[in-house]
C-alpha cells in the first residue's frame, strides 16, 4: 500500500514539473484608461485583432494569445505602437486627452513599450522639418535616428531581437523621410517661384534598398511605405521612358516581380483601387490581379466589385435612389431629375477634398445654369451630422439640388454601393433619360469637365 501511495505521489510531482515546463503562449494586458473614447482598447497585429472592453471606471484586462512582435493599440482614433511577447504582464495607464504625454507602462514588458512611447516624442512636429533646405533636413532626420538609438541604450532593454527591430525601424523611417522629401522641396520651390535642385548624390542611399524583404514588411510600417513608394517610382520611371505604357499596368508588372507573396498581396490590394468606371484599363488590371493573387476571399470580393462596375458603362441605366430629403423641402428621387442631364456630386461635410471643389462647382453651375442640366449634391453624412449638413448648405450658400442620402445611401443595393463609391468626392454624369454618361466624371476643378459638358446636347 505504501508503495502505491509513493508511486502516486511521485507521478503527481512529475506531472507538476511537466506543467511548470509548459511554455507560456500568451501575454497579459491590463490597465486604466481615463477619458476613453469608443469604450474599447483595440489591439491590431499581423493576422490578429482583439477588442478589450473598458469597464465603467476605465479599467480593462485580458489575455492575448499572440506571436512575439510589433502591434498597434487603438483607443478611439488615437493609437500607439506596442511590442508584445509571450509571458508579458503589461499594465497601461493613460489619459486619452493627453495621449502621448500620459501613456505609460508598468510590469513585464514595460521597458520595451516605454521605449516605443519615448520614440514617438522624438518625432513630434516632424512635419516642420520638410520646410527645411536639403542639407539641414538630412541632418535633422539623421539626428532623429541617433536619438532613437540613444533612447534604446537608456531604456535598459536587453532583448536583442527587440533592439534589432528598433534600429532597423529607425533606419527605415530615416530612408522613408528622405524618399518623400523631394516632393515637399519641389512644391515649396514652385510656390515661391524659385529654382533649385537637390545636392548631387543626395538620394544615393535609396538606390540600394531591397523592396522584397517579407519579415521587414510585416514588422515595419516605414518599410511598408518605402516598398509602395519604390514600386510606384519604378513604374513612373518606366512610363517616363516610354509614354505609350500605362501606369497601372506597369505597376502590375513591377508587383509581379516581387517574390514575397505577402508583399505582393498587399500591393495588389492597393492596385485594386484602379478598377473603377473611369479607368479604360480596369479589365486588364482586374485580370492581372486575378492571375497573380492567391487570396481567394480577396479575389471573390474583387470579382463582385468588377461585376458591378461592368454595369456602370456609358449608356446603361443608372442605379437609382428614391425619396432623398431635399434641403428646400420634401423629397427627391432620381426619376424626378429626368428630362435634363444630371451632374451629381457625392460629398460630406467632413470631407476636405469635397469642400475644396465647392468654389469650382459654383463656377460651373453659374456658367451652365441656363442649360438643360441639374447640378445635384448628395450628402452622405451620417444621421448625427444631419444638422451639420443643413448648416453647411446655408453657410456655404450651396446652390443646385441639395439632397441628404442618410441611411438609405449606405444600405445594400443603395446608390452608394451600386456605384461602388469607396471614396469621396465622387462625380457622376447622367443623360436626360437617366442613363450613365460617366460613372466617374471629372471634378469641377478639372478642365476636362467643361469639355465633356460642351460635347453634349445641353
Amino acid at each position: 500500500m505504501k508503495k502505491i501511495v509513493f508511486l502516486l505521489a511521485l507521478l503527481a510531482v512529475i506531472s507538476c514539473q511537466e506543467e511548470a515546463k509548459k511554455p507560456v503562449d500568451y501575454a497579459l494586458f491590463s490597465g486604466k484608461v481615463t477619458n476613453g473614447r469608443g469604450g474599447v482598447v483595440r489591439i491590431n497585429g499581423e493576422n490578429f485583432t482583439k477588442e478589450i472592453p473598458l469597464a465603467s471606471d476605465g479599467t480593462f484586462s485580458d489575455t492575448l494569445r499572440i506571436a512575439d512582435g510589433p502591434y498597434q493599440m487603438f483607443i478611439g482614433r488615437e493609437y500607439s505602437n506596442l511590442y508584445l511577447k509571450k509571458g508579458d504582464q503589461l499594465s497601461l495607464s493613460i489619459d486619452v486627452t493627453a495621449f502621448d504625454e500620459t501613456l505609460k507602462y508598468t510590469g513585464v514588458g514595460s521597458e520595451r513599450n516605454n521605449h516605443l512611447v519615448n520614440s514617438i516624442l522624438v518625432y513630434e512636429n516632424e512635419e516642420d522639418n520638410f520646410a527645411l533646405d536639403p542639407i539641414p533636413f538630412k541632418a535633422k532626420i539623421k539626428e532623429h535616428k541617433t536619438k532613437i538609438d540613444s533612447l534604446l541604450v537608456a531604456s535598459g532593454v536587453k532583448d536583442e531581437t527587440f533592439i534589432a527591430f528598433c534600429k532597423k525601424n529607425a533606419h527605415y523611417k530615416y530612408l522613408y523621410d528622405l524618399d518623400v522629401y523631394p516632393y515637399y522641396y519641389n512644391q515649396r520651390l514652385k510656390n515661391e517661384s524659385k529654382e533649385g535642385s537637390l545636392p548631387e548624390g543626395y538620394l544615393e542611399e535609396l538606390k540600394t534598398i531591397d523592396l522584397d524583404i517579407e519579415e521587414d514588411y510585416k514588422q515595419s510600417s516605414a518599410y511598408k511605405r518605402l516598398v509602395m513608394s519604390g514600386i510606384s517610382d519604378r513604374a513612373a520611371n518606366a512610363v517616363k521612358k516610354d509614354s505609350t505604357k500605362v501606369m497601372d499596368l506597369v505597376f502590375l508588372d513591377e508587383v509581379n516581380k516581387i517574390k514575397s507573396q505577402v508583399i505582393k498581396e498587399d500591393l495588389l490590394r492597393n492596385l485594386s483601387i484602379a478598377i473603377s468606371p473611369s479607368n479604360e484599363y480596369a479589365k486588364a488590371v482586374y485580370e492581372g490581379i486575378m492571375k497573380e493573387s492567391k487570396d481567394e476571399e480577396f479575389k471573390r470580393e474583387l470579382t463582385e466589385k468588377f461585376d458591378v462596375l461592368k454595369k456602370l458603362v456609358k449608356g446603361e441605366p443608372s442605379p437609382t435612389f428614391e425619396d432623398y430629403e431635399n434641403y428646400k423641402g420634401g423629397t427627391t428621387s432620381l426619376k424626378d431629375l429626368e428630362g435634363k442631364y444630371a451632374y451629381i456630386d457625392v460629398w460630406a461635410t467632413w470631407c476636405q477634398p469635397c469642400l475644396q471643389e465647392l468654389p469650382y462647382l459654383k463656377e460651373v453651375e453659374k456658367e451652365y445654369r441656363a442649360k438643360d442640366i441639374h447640378f445635384v449634391s448628395i450628402s452622405v453624412d451620417n444621421e448625427r451630422a444631419h444638422e451639420a449638413w443643413k448648416k453647411m448648405v446655408a453657410a456655404k450658400e450651396m446652390t443646385g439640388v441639395q439632397l441628404y442620402g442618410g441611411k438609405n445611401y449606405r444600405k445594400e443595393g443603395g446608390f452608394g454601393s451600386s456605384y461602388v463609391i469607396d471614396g469621396i468626392p465622387r462625380f457622376i454624369l447622367l443623360d436626360k433619360k437617366g442613363n450613365i454618361v460617366s460613372a466617374d466624371a471629372p471634378r469641377p476643378s478639372d478642365p476636362r469637365l467643361k469639355d465633356l459638358l460642351n460635347s453634349l446636347d445641353i
